[in-house]
């Protein structure tokens, strides 16, 4: 049983990956590198339920743009389980084994997780240089 997620808004990083400090607090070096952005570690029913979510999500026809804007990691006993670079735009998340897979084959399933995810942790505005 998960007991533990955390959810990462990220900026991709679009350098050469021996450039990036994969050390630094404010890096994610999944498969994907990114620049996070805003983060939230849910436990207790929280986690429960977004495992649920995750879980109920089937393969489907995703697009081909895979820019990640969220890393989800799930954890039992603090050991990690599975991390996962997830991508909104075109509906696909990386699965380890598989690399990117479609996550968007049940409608309701990932209007449900999209909806979870965003509202727990809410991509931050741009803000604009004017």
């Amino acid at each position: 049983t998960v007991d533990k997620v955390e959810i990462l808004a990220i900026e991709s990083i679009r350098t050469n990956r021996k450039d990036i400090d994969c050390t630094q607090p404010d890096i994610v070096c999944s498969n994907f590198p990114g620049k996070v952005l805003a983060s939230k570690t849910l436990s207790g029913e929280d986690a429960n339920k977004i495992s649920k979510l995750w879980r109920s999500l089937k393969n489907g026809n995703g697009a081909g743009c895979f820019a990640p804007a969220y890393v989800l990691r799930f954890y039992q006993k603090d050991k990690l389980l599975l991390m996962t670079d997830v991508c909104f735009q075109c509906c696909n998340a990386t699965l380890p084994g598989t690399g990117i897979r479609s996550i968007c084959g049940n409608e309701k399933a990932i209007k449900d997780f999209i909806d979870f995810v965003t509202t727990e942790v809410p991509f931050p505005k741009r803000e604009k240089n004017d």
